[in-house]
């Protein structure tokens, strides 16, 4: 499923102005983008915005850049203290390795790591 610029362009205008009634109504976390993914999951809206959606997915899940002098502990004191408030130790268990291996995901193709998740996005039926 292919998406125009134009399409994810209204899709952002009209999220960005969601989230203007939201703050104004409500005191949300939307300041930061995980906290506009949670809002968009918590209130059920994200069938309607779901090219935003999956980035957000994609940019939330891409590791942070790291420096390859970096001793691994300090690696994971890092990740620890950035996601400790906010994340499961199971999901922070299986995170460390990734940082601590970072020529492994550097590897990685991300454009068909995208394609592969749009293609499953959208065998979605909708009820």
């Amino acid at each position: 499923m292919n998406v125009s610029e134009k399409e994810l362009e209204i899709e952002c205008l009209h999220l960005t102005e969601y989230l203007k009634i939201v703050r104004s109504s409500e005191n949300e976390e939307t300041n930061s983008l995980s906290g506009i993914y949670h809002l968009l999951k918590e209130n059920g809206i994200e069938d309607t915005f779901p090219n935003v959606e999956i980035g957000l997915k994609i940019f939330l899940s891409m590791m942070a850049t790291n420096y390859s002098g970096e001793r691994s502990f300090s690696k994971l004191k890092r990740i620890k203290n950035e996601l400790r408030s906010t994340m499961l130790q199971e999901k922070l268990t299986s995170l460390s390795p990734m940082s601590i291996e970072c020529d492994v995901p550097k590897d990685i193709d991300f454009e068909e790591v995208i394609d592969d998740f749009a293609c499953l996005k959208s065998r979605r039926v909708p009820l």
